[in-house]
Parts: structure tokens; C-alpha cells; sequence
């Protein structure tokens, strides 16, 4: 690893990945610290929260009277998060 970097970005989430597409379409140096990727609202805030919701909606619309659809409503929102944190891994990508 170098011991020098144009720009550090601290942290993975929405605003840090348009700092980071900015500083790689304008071929910066630059290095990212993070625990991990993907911020408040991809993991726990507004995409959890809006795919739930879009989901329950389409369950609902179904006319579905089952009660055990609750479980696949959960896994399409993990999903979800799983297809926006695996983009995000390759936006960090160099």
C-alpha cells in the first residue's frame, strides 16, 4: 500500500460513492477507509425501508391471502441490498 494519497475518502455510503466516481472519473489518487461499504441508507435506511414497502405493495395488489409470503417479501429486500452493496464493491474498484 502507498504512504501517500491525493485525496482520502472516509467511508462507503451514498455520499462518499459520489465522491468517489467523481475523483475516479477525474483520475485522482485517492484512498478509501471504511469498515465496510454501503452507508446508513442502503443498509438500514431508505432502501431497506422503500423496498419494503414496494414489495409489500405488489404482495398486496396480488390479492394474495397467505400469510406466509412475509419471509419472501424479507429476502427480496436483502436482495436488493445485496445487488446495491455488490455495485458499490465495484465502484471502489480502481
Amino acid at each position: 500500500m502507498k504512504s501517500s494519497y491525493e485525496y482520502v475518502v472516509i467511508g462507503a455510503g451514498s455520499g462518499a460513492m459520489t465522491i468517489i466516481e467523481g475523483l475516479k472519473s477525474q483520475k485522482k489518487d485517492f484512498l478509501v477507509i471504511s469498515k465496510d461499504i454501503g452507508g446508513e441508507s442502503t443498509n438500514s435506511g431508505c432502501i431497506p425501508s422503500k423496498s419494503l414497502l414496494r414489495f409489500a405493495d405488489e404482495y398486496y395488489k396480488s390479492g394474495s391471502k397467505s400469510k406466509t409470503k412475509a419471509d419472501e417479501i424479507l429476502e427480496k429486500v436483502s436482495q436488493k441490498i445485496d445487488l446495491i452493496l455488490k455495485s458499490d464493491a465495484k465502484n471502489l474498484e480502481g
